[in-house]
C-alpha cells in the first residue's frame, strides 16, 4: 500500500488553506486554560500569540481547566537549564519522571529506555518527538521504534512534555508506556559561545547565534569528541547544525522553518560477558571485540504553522521531511556461530521519511456549558533499505538480508470535551490508524524469499479522561486509553513455515491503559502527584533485527504507582523526587516464573536544584535503579545501582563557568545489561563451550568536566 500521493495531497491542502493574516489579536487572560494542546507535538514548536479580549459579537468561553487530563508533566527552560548539564543529548528526556536511559555500547548508537515496567529497547514503546517531528523509526536495522537522540543540541530545548500512558489522543505509534515531545527556543536574547571538556579526551565546542536578520533567524553548531572511560578508546565524533528562522509572522499566525544536520562516527567497547570481567580475562572497561563501533548522519526540514484568528479557533500543522543513515557493527555472541570469523554483524539502515500532522480545535458552548472539539490528520510514508551481512573486523563477508521497506500509515482522530461543572470536566475521542507495509527481499527470489509481501491493517483507539476537582488546586483523575505500537514489517510479511520456526507477527499490537490519580498544589510551594495505573499488551510476536527473524512474545500485563514531589524550599531552593513501583508478568506463561526481562521494578530518582541571586546554580541529582530480572524465567539478574551526579555553575556579567562531576561516589555500575548465549577465547586462545549468562556495558566512573561560556 503506497501513501505518497495522499501526503501530496494533504501538504497541496494545506499549503492551499494557509490564511494569510488573521487579524490583531489583543492580549487579555480570561480565556479558558485548554491541556489537550499542550500535549501536541505541533504545541512544542510554534508559538501562538492567543487571546480574550474579544470583541462584542465574539462569544467568550470562561471555565477552570485541570493542568491535564492525565498523567502529564511540563519541564520548561529554567528547570532544564538546571537539571541539564552535560553534553549527552539523552540527558534531556531523563528529566522524564521514571525514565531510564541506558547506552548499548557506547558511542553513537541510539539509547536504551526503561520507564512503567517497560525495557521499551530503543524506543518500542516510547513514542518521541521532536519539534514537532517523530524519532522513532519504523522497521529499523537495528531494532523497531530505534530512536536515536543524539542529533539533538541541548542547549535549544526548551521545553520537555510527557504523557505517561495511552490517554493522549494526539500520539499513536509507541506511545503505550508514556510519550515525550521536545521543543526549541523561539528567539535567542544573548549570542553564545561554549567550550566545554575533561576527562575521557572530552572536548565540546558550541555556539548559538540569533542572526541579525529581519526575522532574527536562529543558527547553532555543535563538535564533540570523546574517548570515554574505555580501554579501547571510543573515539566519537559528533557534528551538529541547527538552523530555525520565522517564514511567516503576522498579528495571529506564525509559520517557521527547520533545517537540521548530523553526523557521526564511534568505535564501541561492545556487551562483554559478565564471565569475563569476573574472570578477570577481560578488564571492566576492556573489549572481547574492539572492532565493534559504526557511523550515522540524519538531516531533516521541517515547516510548523500555527493560527489563531480568535480565542474559539485553533489550527496547527507541520511538514517534515528526513533522510537518515546507520550502519553499525556489532557483536553480540562472538563465536557462538561461526567459530572461524567470529558473529560480528553490520546492521544498515538508509531511508527517507515524510510526514504531515494537522489539527484544528475549537471552542463553544454546549447548553451553557464550555466545550471543545478537536479533529485530527496525520500521515507518513518511510522508503526504506535495510541490510544484514556478516562481518569480520568490519570487513563484509557474507549477506544475510538486503531489503527494500515501503511503509506508510493514514490516521485521523476527533475529541470532545466538556465541563459540566466547574469541578468536572470530561473529554472523549475515538482515534484511528492505518498502516500498510511492502517489502522485497533483494537478495532471493520472490518464490523463494520468506518476507517478501504486502500486508495492512488498521487501529481504532477510543480515549476517555475525567477529572474531578473536589477543592481549589487539587485534581482527581481517572483514564482510559487504548493505544499501540507497530512491529517491524519484514516480521509482518513472514510466511508461517513451522518447520523452519517461522510465523508472522501482528503489525499493530493493541495497549490497553488504566489509571486513577491525584495531584494538588500546596502552600504555593508544594507539588505533590501520585498515581495506579495498569497496562495490558496483546500477544505478539516481535522482529529481531540482530539475527533478522521473528520471537514470540506473550501477552503482559503491568502495573504500579507513581508518586512525584516538587517542593520550594527557598526562594532559590528547590527539591524534587519521583519514586515508581512496578510489576511486569507474561498473562499465559506461568511457567516463566513471571518475569519480563529487564522490565524496571522500582526507579527512584531525585535531588537538589538551586539558582542564587548572585550568578551561582547547581544541583545535585540521584538515580536508583533495583534490581531485576535478568531473563524470563528469574534465573539471572540485572543488577541495579545508585548513582550521584553534581553541576554548578557561576555567571559573572558576559562570562559564565561550569562543572560536572558524574557518579560523585564512584559506583561501579552496569548502563546496559542483556541474556546472551554466546563462546568466547580464554587469555590462551582457546576457545570456551557456549554459555548463556549476561553481558554487561559498564557505565562511567567518577568523571570531572567543565567548560566557559562567553554571551555576546
Amino acid at each position: 500500500m503506497h501513501f505518497r500521493n495522499i501526503f501530496g495531497f494533504l501538504m497541496l491542502l494545506w499549503v492551499s488553506a494557509l490564511p494569510h493574516d488573521a487579524g490583531p489579536l489583543p492580549l487579555g487572560d480570561g480565556a479558558m486554560r485548554d491541556s489537550s494542546a499542550a500535549h501536541s507535538p505541533l504545541a512544542d514548536t510554534v508559538s501562538a500569540r492567543t487571546s480574550s479580549a474579544i470583541s462584542q459579537d465574539t462569544m467568550v468561553v470562561v471555565g477552570r481547566r485541570p493542568v491535564s487530563a492525565f498523567n502529564s508533566s511540563t519541564i520548561m527552560d529554567r528547570d532544564l537549564s538546571l537539571r541539564v548539564m552535560t553534553a549527552d543529548p539523552a540527558d534531556v528526556i531523563k528529566v522524564t519522571p521514571g525514565l531510564f536511559t541506558g547506552q548499548h555500547a557506547g558511542g553513537g548508537k541510539a539509547n536504551q529506555y526503561f520507564i512503567r515496567g517497560f525495557d521499551c529497547d530503543h524506543g518500542t514503546d516510547l513514542a518521541i518527538w521532536f519539534d514537532g517531528m517523530p524519532i522513532n523509526e519504523v522497521s529499523h536495522g537495528h531494532g523497531q521504534g530505534y530512536a536515536d537522540l543524539h542529533f539533538i543540541i541541548p542547549e535549544l530545548v526548551d521545553k520537555v512534555q510527557v504523557n505517561k500512558g495511552p490517554y493522549d489522543i494526539e500520539y499513536g505509534d509507541f506511545a503505550t508506556a508514556a510519550s515525550v515531545s521536545m521543543g526549541t527556543r523561539k528567539n535567542v536574547s544573548e549570542n553564545e559561545a561554549f567550550v566545554y571538556g575533561g576527562m575521557f579526551n572530552t572536548i565540546r565546542a558550541l555556539d548559538i547565534l540569533s542572526l541579525n536578520f529581519p526575522m532574527k533567524p536562529i543558527i547553532a553548531t555543535e563538535v564533540y569528541r570523546s574517548d570515554g572511560p574505555f580501554d579501547n578508546p571510543e573515539r566519537m565524533e559528533r557534528y551538529n547544525i541547527f538552523f530555525k528562522t520565522p517564514l511567516l509572522g503576522t498579528s495571529g499566525s506564525n509559520l517557521d522553518l527547520t533545517l537540521m544536520g548530523y553526523g557521526a562516527g564511534w568505535n564501541a567497547s561492545g556487551q562483554v560477558p559478565l564471565r569475563a570481567i569476573d574472570s578477570g580475562w577481560v578488564g571492566l572497561y576492556g573489549s572481547e571485540d574492539p572492532s565493534e563501533g559504526g557511523n550515522s548522519q540524519r538531516y531533516s526540514a521541517s515547516l510548523n504553522y500555527v493560527c489563531v484568528p480568535d480565542v474559539q479557533n485553533e489550527l496547527k500543522a507541520t511538514a517534515y521531511l528526513i533522510n537518515y543513515r546507520l550502519s553499525l557493527f556489532s557483536d553480540f555472541t562472538f563465536y557462538d556461530v561461526d567459530t572461524l570469523n567470529g558473529d560480528e554483524i553490520n546492521q544498515r539502515d538508509d531511508r527517507t521519511t515524510a510526514g504531515f500532522h494537522s489539527s484544528y480545535k475549537h471552542r463553544f458552548e454546549l447548553s451553557g456549558m464550555p466545550a471543545s472539539a478537536q479533529f485530527g490528520v496525520e500521515t507518513r510514508d518511510d522508503l526504506i533499505h535495510n541490510f544484514l551481512d556478516h562481518a569480520d573486523k568490519r570487513q563484509i563477508i557474507g549477506h544475510f538480508q538486503d531489503d527494500n521497506i515501503d511503509e506508510g500509515s493514514l490516521s485521523a482522530y476527533y475529541l470532545q470535551s466538556v465541563t459540566p461543572f466547574p469541578w468536572l470536566y470530561v473529554e472523549a475521542g475515538l482515534r484511528g490508524d492505518h498502516f500498510g507495509v511492502d517489502v522485497v527481499d533483494n537478495l532471493h527470489k520472490d518464490g523463494d524469499s520468506c518476507i517478501t509481501g504486502n500486508k495492512d491493517a488498521s487501529m481504532y483507539s477510543p480515549k476517555l479522561n475525567i477529572v474531578f476537582t473536589p477543592f481549589e488546586k487539587t485534581d482527581i483523575y481517572l483514564n482510559y486509553g487504548e493505544g499501540f505500537h507497530s512491529n517491524d514489517a519484514r516480521g509482518v510479511t513472514t510466511r508461517d513455515i513451522p518447520a523452519l520456526s517461522l510465523a508472522p507477527a501482528t503489525l499493530l499490537v493493541k495497549a490497553r491503559g488504566y489509571e486513577g490519580g491525584a495531584r494538588t498544589h500546596l502552600w504555593d510551594r508544594l507539588d505533590v502527584a501520585a498515581s495506579l495505573w495498569l497496562i495490558d499488551l496483546e500477544s505478539e510476536l516481535v522482529w529481531n533485527g540482530d539475527v533478522g527473524g521473528t520471537s514470540p512474545s506473550g501477552a503482559t500485563e503491568r502495573k504500579g504507582v507513581d508518586v512525584s514531589a516538587r517542593y520550594q524550599v527557598l526562594s532559590w531552593l528547590w527539591a524534587d523526587f519521583d519514586i515508581t513501583k512496578n510489576t511486569a508478568e507474561f498473562r499465559g506463561d506461568a511457567g516463566n516464573a513471571n518475569s519480563v526481562a529487564l522490565a524496571p521494578l522500582f526507579t527512584a530518582t531525585g535531588g537538589l536544584s538551586m539558582r542564587l541571586p548572585s550568578g551561582f546554580y547547581g544541583s545535585l541529582r540521584l538515580q536508583h535503579l533495583d534490581d531485576r530480572p535478568g531473563d524470563q524465567y528469574d534465573s539471572l539478574t540485572a543488577k541495579g545501582f545508585t548513582v550521584l551526579d553534581l553541576g554548578a555553575g557561576y555567571r559573572y556579567k558576559r562570562w559564565e563557568f561550569v562543572v560536572n562531576v558524574g557518579n560523585l561516589t564512584n559506583t561501579r555500575w552496569y548502563t546496559a545489561q542483556f541474556e546472551t548465549t554466546s563462546r568466547i577465547r580464554n587469555p590462551q586462545g582457546v576457545l570456551g563451550p557456549e554459555t548463556t549468562n549476561m553481558d554487561v556495558v559498564p557505565g562511567a566512573p567518577i568523571n570531572v568536566k567543565g567548560g566557559v561560556k562567553f554571551y555576546f
